[in-house]
């Protein structure tokens, strides 16, 4: 069974990056894997997580709110947190239909980061303006 490990996370590493990549690109200390495309690209949304891939549409890669959002969908998978004490939390932003703990936290977490003033180059995400903000600790975010 052991001699199958490295074939197991190999697999799964090509499927959603489901295990931590090897990338420069980091947020809260944890790796993910940034993909800009195109408009209209993951409609009816701008930005979407899964595991440690991050996709955000060309026209709001800038949008702090958004990446926010999405890198801490990331940490949340990193964590294996499932945010249960953020059950019944209403969200921030996101529509009643589509809001569960995850979202809820995810809102809170990017409007802490708006808060703070952080861009998303503080956030590691490529090619970003940064500012040097104290970036608020998604772990810190408790709900209200």
């Amino acid at each position: 069974m052991l001699r199958f490990l490295p074939l197991l996370a190999l697999l799964l590493a090509g499927c959603g990056l489901l295990v931590p990549p090897v990338s420069p690109l980091r947020a809260w200390g944890v790796p993910f894997m940034a993909e800009v495309v195109p408009a209209g690209a993951l409609a009816p949304f701008q930005g979407f997580a899964t595991a440690y891939h991050v996709r955000v549409e060309a026209p709001y890669t800038a949008d702090v709110f958004l990446v926010a959002h999405e890198l801490a969908h990331v940490w949340q998978w990193h964590h294996r947190n499932l945010m249960r004490d953020w059950a019944g939390v209403p969200c921030a932003v996101q529509v009643p239909g589509h809001c569960t703990p995850r979202e809820a936290h995810a809102d809170a977490v990017a409007l802490a980061v708006l808060a703070a003033g952080c861009l998303p180059g503080d956030l590691g995400w490529p090619g970003g303006a940064v500012s040097g903000c104290v970036l608020p600790d998604p772990a810190s975010i408790r709900p209200p």
